[in-house]
Protein backbone atom coordinates (compact mmCIF):
# COMPACT_ATOMS: atom_id res chain seq x y z
CA UNK A 1 0.00 0.00 0.00
CA UNK A 2 2.82 2.41 0.75
CA UNK A 3 4.09 2.16 -2.83
CA UNK A 4 0.68 2.42 -4.54
CA UNK A 5 -0.86 5.16 -2.35
CA UNK A 6 0.49 8.70 -2.48
CA UNK A 7 -0.52 12.18 -1.32
CA UNK A 8 -0.62 15.17 -3.67
CA UNK A 9 -1.41 18.69 -2.51
CA UNK A 10 -2.79 21.57 -4.52
CA UNK A 11 -1.27 25.01 -4.17
CA UNK A 12 -1.75 28.40 -5.77
CA UNK A 13 -3.38 31.81 -5.58
CA UNK A 14 -7.00 32.24 -4.54
CA UNK A 15 -9.55 31.65 -7.34
CA UNK A 16 -7.01 29.98 -9.61
CA UNK A 17 -9.20 26.90 -9.98
CA UNK A 18 -7.64 24.41 -7.57
CA UNK A 19 -10.92 23.02 -6.21
CA UNK A 20 -12.66 23.15 -9.60
CA UNK A 21 -9.83 21.16 -11.19
CA UNK A 22 -10.04 18.50 -8.48
CA UNK A 23 -13.82 18.33 -9.03
CA UNK A 24 -13.35 17.85 -12.77
CA UNK A 25 -10.70 15.16 -12.21
CA UNK A 26 -12.45 13.19 -9.45
CA UNK A 27 -16.11 14.16 -9.69
CA UNK A 28 -16.14 15.36 -6.07
CA UNK A 29 -16.64 18.92 -4.83
CA UNK A 30 -14.32 19.58 -1.89
CA UNK A 31 -15.97 22.91 -0.98
CA UNK A 32 -18.49 21.51 1.48
CA UNK A 33 -19.05 24.35 3.94
CA UNK A 34 -21.90 26.78 3.14
CA UNK A 35 -19.49 29.71 3.57
CA UNK A 36 -17.11 28.15 1.05
CA UNK A 37 -19.89 27.70 -1.49
CA UNK A 38 -21.25 31.22 -0.93
CA UNK A 39 -17.85 32.94 -1.15
CA UNK A 40 -16.31 30.62 -3.71
CA UNK A 41 -13.08 30.09 -1.77
CA UNK A 42 -11.66 27.13 0.14
CA UNK A 43 -11.47 27.80 3.88
CA UNK A 44 -10.76 24.37 5.36
CA UNK A 45 -8.61 21.53 4.08
CA UNK A 46 -10.36 19.22 1.64
CA UNK A 47 -9.43 15.59 0.91
CA UNK A 48 -10.44 13.13 -1.79
CA UNK A 49 -9.03 9.78 -2.95
CA UNK A 50 -8.68 9.10 -6.67
CA UNK A 51 -7.75 5.92 -8.52
CA UNK A 52 -5.44 6.34 -11.50
CA UNK A 53 -5.62 4.10 -14.60
CA UNK A 54 -2.51 2.22 -13.43
CA UNK A 55 -4.23 1.20 -10.20
CA UNK A 56 -2.34 3.69 -8.05
CA UNK A 57 -4.40 5.65 -5.57
CA UNK A 58 -3.64 9.30 -4.82
CA UNK A 59 -5.12 11.44 -2.09
CA UNK A 60 -5.57 15.05 -3.12
CA UNK A 61 -5.21 17.61 -0.35
CA UNK A 62 -6.94 20.80 -1.46
CA UNK A 63 -5.57 23.79 0.46
CA UNK A 64 -6.82 27.40 0.60
CA UNK A 65 -5.10 30.05 -1.47
CA UNK A 66 -6.20 33.14 0.48
CA UNK A 67 -3.32 35.05 2.11
CA UNK A 68 -5.07 34.94 5.50
CA UNK A 69 -5.25 31.15 5.34
CA UNK A 70 -1.57 30.37 4.68
CA UNK A 71 -1.43 28.67 8.10
CA UNK A 72 -4.05 26.19 6.88
CA UNK A 73 -2.13 25.76 3.64
CA UNK A 74 1.06 24.86 5.55
CA UNK A 75 -0.86 22.35 7.69
CA UNK A 76 -2.10 20.72 4.48
CA UNK A 77 1.42 20.59 3.04
CA UNK A 78 2.58 18.33 5.89
CA UNK A 79 3.50 14.89 4.55
CA UNK A 80 2.94 15.54 0.85
CA UNK A 81 4.64 13.34 -1.74
CA UNK A 82 4.17 15.89 -4.53
CA UNK A 83 2.37 19.13 -5.35
CA UNK A 84 0.11 20.33 -8.13
CA UNK A 85 0.73 24.08 -8.47
CA UNK A 86 -2.34 25.67 -10.08
CA UNK A 87 -1.87 28.91 -12.02
CA UNK A 88 -4.65 30.63 -13.94
CA UNK A 89 -3.91 31.20 -17.62
CA UNK A 90 -5.99 34.36 -17.48
CA UNK A 91 -4.26 35.98 -14.47
CA UNK A 92 -0.83 34.37 -14.47
CA UNK A 93 1.54 34.34 -11.49
CA UNK A 94 0.11 36.13 -8.43
CA UNK A 95 1.42 36.89 -4.88
CA UNK A 96 0.11 33.69 -3.26
CA UNK A 97 1.49 31.66 -6.17
CA UNK A 98 4.98 32.83 -5.23
CA UNK A 99 4.42 32.43 -1.49
CA UNK A 100 3.06 28.91 -1.85
CA UNK A 101 6.01 27.91 -4.04
CA UNK A 102 8.46 29.38 -1.51
CA UNK A 103 6.79 27.46 1.31
CA UNK A 104 6.80 24.17 -0.59
CA UNK A 105 10.48 24.65 -1.42
CA UNK A 106 11.30 25.35 2.24
CA UNK A 107 9.34 22.25 3.32
CA UNK A 108 11.56 20.07 1.15
CA UNK A 109 9.14 19.06 -1.61
CA UNK A 110 11.05 17.50 -4.48
CA UNK A 111 8.57 16.96 -7.30
CA UNK A 112 5.28 18.12 -8.73
CA UNK A 113 3.25 19.34 -11.68
CA UNK A 114 2.17 22.79 -12.82
CA UNK A 115 -1.48 22.87 -13.89
CA UNK A 116 -2.27 25.85 -16.11
CA UNK A 117 -5.96 26.31 -15.33
CA UNK A 118 -8.83 28.16 -17.05
CA UNK A 119 -7.30 27.68 -20.49
CA UNK A 120 -10.83 27.72 -21.94
CA UNK A 121 -11.18 31.40 -21.02
CA UNK A 122 -8.25 32.78 -23.02
CA UNK A 123 -6.74 32.54 -26.49
CA UNK A 124 -3.62 30.64 -27.55
CA UNK A 125 -1.35 33.70 -27.36
CA UNK A 126 -2.37 34.41 -23.75
CA UNK A 127 -1.76 30.77 -22.83
CA UNK A 128 1.74 30.90 -24.33
CA UNK A 129 2.53 34.10 -22.42
CA UNK A 130 1.28 32.48 -19.21
CA UNK A 131 3.51 29.45 -19.84
CA UNK A 132 6.54 31.70 -20.28
CA UNK A 133 5.73 33.46 -16.99
CA UNK A 134 5.41 30.10 -15.26
CA UNK A 135 8.79 28.97 -16.62
CA UNK A 136 10.41 32.11 -15.18
CA UNK A 137 8.73 31.46 -11.81
CA UNK A 138 9.83 27.85 -11.41
CA UNK A 139 13.39 28.34 -12.71
CA UNK A 140 15.84 27.29 -10.00
CA UNK A 141 13.15 25.59 -7.87
CA UNK A 142 12.22 21.94 -7.39
CA UNK A 143 9.58 22.42 -10.12
CA UNK A 144 12.10 23.63 -12.72
CA UNK A 145 11.73 20.50 -14.87
CA UNK A 146 8.11 19.79 -13.96
CA UNK A 147 5.55 19.39 -16.77
CA UNK A 148 3.24 22.36 -17.41
CA UNK A 149 -0.17 20.90 -18.28
CA UNK A 150 -2.97 22.95 -19.85
CA UNK A 151 -6.30 22.27 -18.15
CA UNK A 152 -9.87 23.48 -17.87
CA UNK A 153 -12.41 22.76 -15.14
CA UNK A 154 -15.00 22.35 -17.92
CA UNK A 155 -13.11 19.35 -19.29
CA UNK A 156 -14.33 15.84 -18.62
CA UNK A 157 -12.05 13.34 -16.92
CA UNK A 158 -11.15 11.93 -20.36
CA UNK A 159 -9.97 15.34 -21.57
CA UNK A 160 -7.81 15.61 -18.45
CA UNK A 161 -5.84 12.54 -19.56
CA UNK A 162 -2.60 14.59 -19.98
CA UNK A 163 -2.88 15.65 -16.33
CA UNK A 164 -3.50 12.09 -15.17
CA UNK A 165 -0.55 10.94 -17.29
CA UNK A 166 1.70 13.56 -15.68
CA UNK A 167 0.63 12.33 -12.23
CA UNK A 168 1.34 8.73 -13.26
CA UNK A 169 4.86 9.67 -14.38
CA UNK A 170 5.88 11.22 -11.07
CA UNK A 171 8.83 9.33 -9.60
CA UNK A 172 7.87 8.36 -6.07
CA UNK A 173 10.68 8.12 -3.55
CA UNK A 174 10.69 4.89 -1.51
CA UNK A 175 9.47 5.18 2.08
CA UNK A 176 10.82 3.75 5.30
CA UNK A 177 9.09 3.01 8.59
CA UNK A 178 11.94 4.18 10.79
CA UNK A 179 11.20 6.26 13.88
CA UNK A 180 8.29 6.41 16.30
CA UNK A 181 4.72 6.61 15.04
CA UNK A 182 3.60 10.24 14.52
CA UNK A 183 0.42 11.52 12.95
CA UNK A 184 0.02 15.33 13.07
CA UNK A 185 -3.70 16.07 13.37
CA UNK A 186 -5.09 18.29 10.62
CA UNK A 187 -8.78 17.54 11.27
CA UNK A 188 -10.84 16.24 14.21
CA UNK A 189 -14.58 15.65 13.99
CA UNK A 190 -17.50 13.46 15.08
CA UNK A 191 -18.59 10.75 12.64
CA UNK A 192 -22.14 9.62 13.27
CA UNK A 193 -22.19 6.01 14.41
CA UNK A 194 -18.45 5.96 15.13
CA UNK A 195 -17.56 8.86 17.43
CA UNK A 196 -14.34 10.86 17.48
CA UNK A 197 -12.21 10.74 14.32
CA UNK A 198 -8.86 12.40 13.59
CA UNK A 199 -7.12 12.58 10.23
CA UNK A 200 -3.60 13.32 9.06
CA UNK A 201 -0.65 11.98 7.10
CA UNK A 202 1.64 9.61 9.01
CA UNK A 203 5.08 11.22 9.32
CA UNK A 204 6.97 8.19 10.64
CA UNK A 205 6.55 4.73 12.10
CA UNK A 206 3.58 2.39 11.97
CA UNK A 207 0.44 1.71 14.06
CA UNK A 208 -1.86 -1.27 14.54
CA UNK A 209 -5.62 -1.12 15.00
CA UNK A 210 -6.50 -1.48 18.69
CA UNK A 211 -3.30 0.19 19.91
CA UNK A 212 -3.18 2.57 22.84
CA UNK A 213 -2.09 6.02 21.64
CA UNK A 214 -0.99 9.30 23.22
CA UNK A 215 -2.23 12.70 22.08
CA UNK A 216 0.56 15.23 22.57
CA UNK A 217 1.29 17.80 23.87
CA UNK A 218 -2.11 17.54 25.63
CA UNK A 219 -0.97 14.32 27.42
CA UNK A 220 -4.23 12.47 26.62
CA UNK A 221 -4.39 8.69 26.32
CA UNK A 222 -6.90 6.96 24.03
CA UNK A 223 -7.36 3.75 22.05
CA UNK A 224 -7.69 3.15 18.31
CA UNK A 225 -10.90 1.28 17.52
CA UNK A 226 -10.79 1.54 13.75
CA UNK A 227 -8.73 3.08 10.98
CA UNK A 228 -8.95 3.91 7.32
CA UNK A 229 -6.19 4.55 4.81
CA UNK A 230 -7.18 6.43 1.66
CA UNK A 231 -10.82 5.59 2.37
CA UNK A 232 -10.33 1.85 2.96
CA UNK A 233 -10.71 -0.01 6.28
CA UNK A 234 -7.32 -1.41 7.31
CA UNK A 235 -5.69 -3.13 10.28
CA UNK A 236 -2.53 -1.02 10.24
CA UNK A 237 -1.02 2.16 8.82
CA UNK A 238 2.49 3.46 8.30
CA UNK A 239 4.68 6.31 7.13
CA UNK A 240 3.35 8.39 4.25
CA UNK A 241 -0.23 7.13 4.28
CA UNK A 242 -3.23 9.42 4.53
CA UNK A 243 -4.98 8.01 7.62
CA UNK A 244 -8.19 8.43 9.63
CA UNK A 245 -8.27 7.08 13.19
CA UNK A 246 -11.47 6.36 15.12
CA UNK A 247 -10.55 6.99 18.77
CA UNK A 248 -12.15 5.71 21.96
CA UNK A 249 -11.67 7.47 25.29
CA UNK A 250 -11.35 11.04 24.04
CA UNK A 251 -13.86 13.78 23.20
CA UNK A 252 -13.82 15.90 20.06
CA UNK A 253 -13.51 19.09 22.12
CA UNK A 254 -10.23 17.81 23.60
CA UNK A 255 -8.62 17.71 20.15
CA UNK A 256 -7.30 20.42 17.85
CA UNK A 257 -5.18 20.84 14.75
CA UNK A 258 -1.54 20.88 15.75
CA UNK A 259 -1.73 17.98 18.18
CA UNK A 260 0.18 14.81 17.34
CA UNK A 261 -0.91 11.18 17.73
CA UNK A 262 1.93 8.95 18.95
CA UNK A 263 2.10 5.37 20.15
CA UNK A 264 4.84 6.05 22.68
CA UNK A 265 5.46 9.20 24.67
CA UNK A 266 7.77 11.72 23.00
CA UNK A 267 9.40 14.42 25.11
CA UNK A 268 8.00 17.89 24.37
CA UNK A 269 10.23 20.26 22.44
CA UNK A 270 10.44 23.92 23.39
CA UNK A 271 14.07 24.95 22.68
CA UNK A 272 14.95 24.13 19.09
CA UNK A 273 18.37 24.57 17.52
CA UNK A 274 17.85 24.88 13.77
CA UNK A 275 19.38 25.64 10.42
CA UNK A 276 17.27 28.27 8.64
CA UNK A 277 17.02 29.82 5.19
CA UNK A 278 15.50 33.29 4.95
CA UNK A 279 13.73 34.39 1.78
CA UNK A 280 15.19 37.32 -0.21
CA UNK A 281 13.47 40.67 0.23
CA UNK A 282 11.94 39.74 3.60
CA UNK A 283 12.63 40.89 7.16
CA UNK A 284 15.79 39.50 8.78
CA UNK A 285 16.02 37.98 12.27
CA UNK A 286 17.72 39.31 15.38
CA UNK A 287 18.17 38.20 18.99
CA UNK A 288 14.94 38.56 20.95
CA UNK A 289 12.70 38.82 17.89
CA UNK A 290 9.30 37.09 18.09
CA UNK A 291 8.17 34.99 15.12
CA UNK A 292 5.48 32.48 14.25
CA UNK A 293 6.89 28.96 13.88
CA UNK A 294 4.76 26.48 11.92
CA UNK A 295 5.83 22.85 12.19
CA UNK A 296 3.68 19.93 11.09
CA UNK A 297 0.13 21.14 11.64
CA UNK A 298 1.03 23.26 14.69
CA UNK A 299 1.67 26.99 14.99
CA UNK A 300 3.41 28.54 18.02
CA UNK A 301 5.05 31.84 18.87
CA UNK A 302 8.80 31.69 19.40
CA UNK A 303 11.69 33.96 20.39
CA UNK A 304 14.89 33.92 18.29
CA UNK A 305 18.51 33.73 19.32
CA UNK A 306 20.81 33.97 16.29
CA UNK A 307 23.84 31.73 16.85
CA UNK A 308 25.86 32.09 13.64
CA UNK A 309 25.59 33.18 10.01
CA UNK A 310 26.35 31.13 6.91
CA UNK A 311 30.05 32.07 7.18
CA UNK A 312 30.24 30.54 10.64
CA UNK A 313 30.57 33.87 12.45
CA UNK A 314 28.74 34.28 15.76
CA UNK A 315 26.31 37.17 15.31
CA UNK A 316 23.18 38.71 16.81
CA UNK A 317 21.23 39.21 13.60
CA UNK A 318 20.92 37.70 10.12
CA UNK A 319 19.77 39.45 6.95
CA UNK A 320 17.08 38.32 4.51
CA UNK A 321 18.17 35.79 1.92
CA UNK A 322 20.88 34.34 4.20
CA UNK A 323 21.31 30.98 5.89
CA UNK A 324 22.00 30.83 9.62
CA UNK A 325 21.92 28.67 12.73
CA UNK A 326 19.22 29.97 15.08
CA UNK A 327 17.75 28.81 18.38
CA UNK A 328 13.98 29.19 18.91
CA UNK A 329 12.33 29.17 22.32
CA UNK A 330 8.65 28.41 21.84
CA UNK A 331 5.83 29.70 24.04
CA UNK A 332 4.04 26.33 23.83
CA UNK A 333 5.56 22.85 23.48
CA UNK A 334 5.83 21.08 20.14
CA UNK A 335 6.17 17.43 19.17
CA UNK A 336 9.23 17.54 16.95
CA UNK A 337 12.19 15.35 16.02
CA UNK A 338 15.61 16.12 14.51
CA UNK A 339 15.25 16.63 10.77
CA UNK A 340 11.71 18.04 10.90
CA UNK A 341 11.12 21.07 8.69
CA UNK A 342 9.26 24.23 9.64
CA UNK A 343 8.15 27.60 8.27
CA UNK A 344 8.81 31.02 9.84
CA UNK A 345 6.30 33.85 9.55
CA UNK A 346 6.39 37.36 10.94
CA UNK A 347 4.35 38.04 14.07
CA UNK A 348 2.50 40.94 12.43
CA UNK A 349 1.73 41.66 9.69
CA UNK A 350 1.62 38.04 8.55
CA UNK A 351 4.36 37.36 6.05
CA UNK A 352 6.47 34.28 5.30
CA UNK A 353 10.09 34.99 6.27
CA UNK A 354 11.72 31.63 5.55
CA UNK A 355 11.99 28.14 6.95
CA UNK A 356 14.42 25.59 8.20
CA UNK A 357 15.32 22.19 9.59
CA UNK A 358 15.46 21.23 13.26
CA UNK A 359 18.91 20.02 14.34
CA UNK A 360 18.23 19.54 18.07
CA UNK A 361 14.68 19.94 19.45
CA UNK A 362 15.69 19.38 23.11
CA UNK A 363 18.50 21.86 23.45
CA UNK A 364 19.47 24.10 26.36
CA UNK A 365 19.16 27.85 26.13
CA UNK A 366 22.26 29.30 24.52
CA UNK A 367 23.93 32.35 26.03
CA UNK A 368 25.97 34.92 24.16
CA UNK A 369 29.23 33.56 25.55
CA UNK A 370 28.30 30.03 24.43
CA UNK A 371 27.44 30.82 20.80
CA UNK A 372 30.83 29.79 19.40
CA UNK A 373 30.65 26.37 21.09
CA UNK A 374 27.02 25.93 20.03
CA UNK A 375 27.90 26.73 16.42
CA UNK A 376 30.70 24.14 16.36
CA UNK A 377 28.44 21.47 17.88
CA UNK A 378 25.52 22.14 15.55
CA UNK A 379 27.79 22.28 12.51
CA UNK A 380 29.06 18.81 13.44
CA UNK A 381 25.49 17.55 13.87
CA UNK A 382 24.75 18.78 10.34
CA UNK A 383 27.72 16.72 9.16
CA UNK A 384 26.10 13.59 10.61
CA UNK A 385 28.11 13.35 13.86
CA UNK A 386 25.41 11.91 16.16
CA UNK A 387 27.88 11.58 19.03
CA UNK A 388 27.57 15.36 19.52
CA UNK A 389 24.14 14.80 21.11
CA UNK A 390 25.81 12.69 23.82
CA UNK A 391 28.49 15.32 24.23
CA UNK A 392 25.84 18.02 24.71
CA UNK A 393 24.08 15.90 27.33
CA UNK A 394 27.27 15.87 29.43
CA UNK A 395 26.99 14.31 32.90
CA UNK A 396 23.19 13.97 32.53
CA UNK A 397 23.56 11.49 29.69
CA UNK A 398 20.70 10.25 27.53
CA UNK A 399 18.10 7.57 28.13
CA UNK A 400 17.89 4.69 25.66
CA UNK A 401 14.75 6.27 24.19
CA UNK A 402 16.42 9.71 23.79
CA UNK A 403 19.47 8.09 22.18
CA UNK A 404 17.21 6.38 19.63
CA UNK A 405 15.32 9.62 18.86
CA UNK A 406 18.64 11.29 18.11
CA UNK A 407 19.52 8.27 15.91
CA UNK A 408 22.70 7.83 17.92
CA UNK A 409 22.29 4.08 18.58
CA UNK A 410 25.89 3.37 17.54
CA UNK A 411 27.37 6.00 19.82
CA UNK A 412 28.23 6.21 23.51
CA UNK A 413 28.71 3.97 26.50
CA UNK A 414 26.03 2.75 28.88
CA UNK A 415 26.38 3.30 32.62
CA UNK A 416 23.34 2.04 34.51
CA UNK A 417 20.25 3.17 32.61
CA UNK A 418 21.92 6.15 30.86
CA UNK A 419 24.20 6.57 27.87
CA UNK A 420 27.23 8.86 27.92
CA UNK A 421 29.87 10.11 25.51
CA UNK A 422 32.74 7.58 25.47
CA UNK A 423 35.35 10.34 25.67
CA UNK A 424 33.68 11.65 28.82
CA UNK A 425 33.56 8.23 30.48
CA UNK A 426 37.23 7.56 29.65
CA UNK A 427 38.15 10.92 31.17
CA UNK A 428 36.19 10.07 34.32
CA UNK A 429 37.89 6.68 34.52
CA UNK A 430 41.31 8.31 34.28
CA UNK A 431 40.40 10.84 36.98
CA UNK A 432 39.05 8.11 39.23
CA UNK A 433 42.08 5.86 38.83
CA UNK A 434 44.44 8.77 39.41
CA UNK A 435 42.55 9.78 42.55
CA UNK A 436 42.51 6.18 43.86
CA UNK A 437 46.21 5.79 43.19
CA UNK A 438 46.89 8.91 45.26
CA UNK A 439 44.51 7.73 48.00
CA UNK A 440 46.14 4.30 48.27
CA UNK A 441 49.57 5.93 48.36
CA UNK A 442 48.41 8.00 51.33
CA UNK A 443 46.68 4.98 53.00
CA UNK A 444 48.95 2.01 52.24
CA UNK A 445 47.48 -0.24 54.97
CA UNK A 446 43.79 0.32 54.10
CA UNK A 447 41.87 -2.56 52.49
CA UNK A 448 39.98 -0.16 50.26
CA UNK A 449 38.59 3.33 49.93
CA UNK A 450 35.30 3.90 51.83
CA UNK A 451 32.41 4.83 49.54
CA UNK A 452 31.61 7.96 51.57
CA UNK A 453 35.14 9.26 51.09
CA UNK A 454 34.99 8.52 47.36
CA UNK A 455 31.68 10.37 47.02
CA UNK A 456 33.16 13.36 48.87
CA UNK A 457 36.29 13.38 46.75
CA UNK A 458 35.09 16.10 44.42
CA UNK A 459 34.99 13.84 41.38
CA UNK A 460 31.88 14.16 39.14
CA UNK A 461 29.16 11.68 40.11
Amino acid sequence: MTETHRVIGTAGHIDHGKTSLIRALTGTDLDRLPEEKNRGITITLGFIHHSLPSGRVVSFVDVPGHERLVRTMIAGATGLDAVMLCISASEGVMPQTKEHLDILQLLGLEQGIVALTMCDLVDEETIELAEMEVEDLIAGTFLENAPIVRTSALDSASKLAPLQSAIEQLCWSPRTNQGPFRLPVDRAFIQRGFGTVVTGTVRSGSLQDGSEIHILPAEITARVRGMQVHGQDVRSTQCGLRTALNLAGVERDDLARGMVITEGHLPPASILDSRIQLLPGKTGLHDGMRVRLLQGTAEVMAVCTVISNERGETVEEVESGERAIVQFRTEAPLVALPGDRFILRRESPLDTLGGGTILDPWSRRVRRKDKEIAHAQLHNIEQGMRVVHLQRAGFNGLSTEQRALYQAENEGRQLGERWFDSTLTRSLEDQLLSWLETWHHDHPLALGCPRAELIGSGLPH
